[in-house]
C-alpha cells in the first residue's frame, strides 16, 4: 500500500512512523479486510451491480467483493430477484458466462433512477452522497459502484441542456426535478452510447408530439447527437418529453418522482379504492390499467396549464353511470387532489 516498513526499536518494541493520513488509511484497509456487510447492505450492493452492469453479472465477483460465499450470494439472490420481478424485470441465466438483466428498456430505466436518486446527489456538476443517508462501509461500497458508471460522463452539459429547454419553455423546474431530469439524462445517453434504445413508444404519441416541449427538444437533441456520435430516435424524444413535461406539471409541495414518474402506484391505489366501493375486483385489469395510465398523464398536464378539452360526452357519463361516477370522483378527490389541486 506504498506505507513504511515496521522498524524495530528497543528489545520487543515496533514501531511504524507514519504520517497521519497513512495511520488513517492504514485504518481504514483493516476495516475493510475486518467489515462484515449486513443482509441489506449485500443485497443493496447487488441490486447495484445488477442494475448498472453493462457486461454479465460475475457471482464470484460480487462474492470477492463483499467477502462471502457464493452460496451466501446465491441466498441473497432470491430477493433480488423478487425485487426486480416488482419492475418487470429478471436475470437471465447465460451458461458459462453469469447473469446478465433483461427486461424492457424504459423500465430498467425506471429501475436504475429509482435506484440512484436514492443514494445520490448533484452538486455543482459533481455526483455526491446523499445527505443524511448512513456513511458504513457497505454503503460507502455501493455508492462507489454506483459513481464507477458515471466517472467521466460531462454532467455540466447535461445541467447547461436542461437549463436551456427551461428558458426556451418559459418555466422553473424545482430543484427535485432538475436533479432527476439530470440522473435520467446521463442514464439515457449512456444507455444509448451502449445500444440500448427505447423503442416503438407509442404510448399518448399524438398528444406529446404536439407539445412544445416536444419540437423544442426534438432540436436542441442534436447537441447530444454530434457530442456523443448517436442517434436519438422518436420512442426516446416522447419519453423525454414526458419527463420535461412532468416537471412543471406538479405541485412544488409535492415530489415530482412520487408523482410522474411513480404515477402507476397512484394508479393502482385508485383501481383497489373503486374496486371496493363498486365490490368488483378490477386489480388484474391490465387493459383498464394502461388506459388509466395514458390518459391521467396528459390530464395532469393540460390541468396544471390550464388546457380545456371540449367534451362533449361528460355529462351523458355523469347521468347514465352516476353511481360509478360518484365513486370514482371519491377516489379521485383523496388520491389525485394532493398533487393536481
Amino acid at each position: 500500500n506504498g506505507l513504511n516498513q515496521i522498524e524495530k526499536a528497543t528489545k520487543g518494541t515496533f514501531e511504524l512512523i507514519e504520517t497521519p493520513e497513512n495511520i488513517n488509511k492504514i485504518i481504514e484497509i483493516f476495516n475493510i479486510n475486518f467489515y462484515t456487510f449486513s443482509k441489506h447492505e449485500r443485497k443493496e450492493y447487488i441490486k447495484a451491480v445488477s442494475l448498472f452492469s453493462i457486461d454479465t453479472i460475475k457471482l464470484h465477483e460480487i462474492a470477492e467483493a463483499l467477502s462471502v460465499s457464493i452460496s451466501t450470494i446465491k441466498l441473497d439472490l432470491k430477493e433480488i430477484k423478487v425485487f426486480l420481478n416488482e419492475s418487470n424485470l429478471k436475470l437471465k441465466y447465460l451458461s458459462k458466462v453469469g447473469l446478465i438483466l433483461s427486461g424492457e428498456e424504459e423500465k430498467i430505466r425506471k429501475a436504475q433512477l429509482k435506484f440512484l436518486i436514492e443514494y445520490l446527489d448533484i452538486s455543482r456538476d459533481q455526483i455526491v452522497n446523499k445527505i443524511k443517508k448512513d456513511e458504513t462501509l457497505g454503503y460507502k461500497l455501493i455508492r462507489t459502484e454506483l459513481k464507477y458508471h458515471f466517472e467521466e460522463f460531462p454532467i455540466r452539459d447535461v445541467r447547461i441542456f436542461i437549463k436551456r429547454i427551461e428558458k426556451e419553455l418559459g418555466t422553473i423546474i424545482s430543484d427535485e426535478a432538475f436533479m432527476i431530469l439530470q440522473f435520467y439524462l446521463m442514464i439515457a445517453l449512456t444507455r444509448m452510447k451502449k445500444n440500448y434504445f427505447i423503442n416503438e413508444r407509442e404510448n399518448n404519441q399524438k398528444f406529446l408530439m404536439s407539445t412544445r416541449e416536444y419540437n423544442i427538444l426534438t432540436n436542441e437533441l442534436k447537441h447530444f447527437e454530434d457530442n456523443f456520435e448517436l442517434g436519438i430516435n422518436d420512442s426516446e424524444i416522447l419519453f423525454l418529453t414526458e419527463l420535461f413535461l412532468g416537471s412543471h406539471s406538479y405541485n412544488f409541495n409535492t415530489s415530482f418522482y412520487e408523482n410522474w414518474i411513480e404515477i402507476e402506484i397512484t394508479i393502482n391505489e385508485i383501481i383497489k379504492e373503486v374496486s371496493k366501493l363498486v365490490e368488483v375486483d378490477l386489480s388484474n385489469d391490465k387493459i383498464l390499467f394502461d388506459g388509466l395510465l395514458n390518459h391521467l398523464k396528459p390530464a395532469i398536464y393540460r390541468i396544471k396549464n390550464d388546457i380545456v378539452l371540449e367534451n362533449e360526452i361528460s355529462k351523458e357519463v355523469e347521468e347514465l353511470y352516476s353511481d360509478l361516477f360518484e365513486n370514482v370522483k371519491e377516489v379521485c378527490d383523496k388520491k389525485l387532489k394532493v398533487f393536481i389541486n
